[in-house]
């Protein structure tokens, strides 16, 4: 009985991670949303590149001259 539930469990963990492989192709993640994490994530950080270059920062060893 023992080694009939092990193989149940291992089908049912393979059948599982194949369903997520196929989900992946099936639906891939849209490329906009993409676009726009990068474009938020380098707005940010041009903003803090321009309190540092101004001095105007929180960490004070990178604002120091």
């Amino acid at each position: 009985m023992s080694d009939r539930l092990t193989k149940l469990i291992l089908i049912t963990i393979a059948l599982g991670l194949w369903a997520n492989a196929g989900v992946t192709i099936v639906r891939p993640t849209s490329a906009a949303a993409v676009d726009d994490l990068c474009a938020s994530s380098l707005q940010t950080m041009a903003d803090a590149l321009k309190h540092i270059q101004s001095g105007d920062c929180a960490n004070l060893k990178l604002c120091e001259r």
